[in-house]
């Protein structure tokens, strides 16, 4: 037999999930820059505005491999310039 939980149980569980939950909504809570590595691009996606300069970098499979959504370094002269002051 299913026993129902009660109020202050509940109660409880909201009061230790809350903080959880209300942070977890927001995914640009302190987030410094956003790049979606598609192909050449190196746009940051928030308003910081940190655009990057990718250079001999090969658009590669990403995360969950995804097209598109990495690059490859060669390990020689590739690189990824986000500029001196970052």
């Amino acid at each position: 037999m299913l026993q129902k939980r009660s109020l202050k149980g509940k109660c409880a569980t909201l009061f230790y999930l809350l903080p959880i939950l209300l942070l977890a909504q927001d995914l640009e809570l302190g987030l410094q820059a956003h790049y979606n590595f598609n192909g050449s691009n190196v746009k940051d996606q928030t308003s910081n505005g940190i655009d990057g300069i990718a250079l001999d970098l090969t658009a590669a499979n990403g995360i969950e491999d995804t097209l598109n959504s990495g690059f490859q370094f060669n390990g020689i002269s590739s690189s990824l310039d986000l500029g001196v002051d970052n």
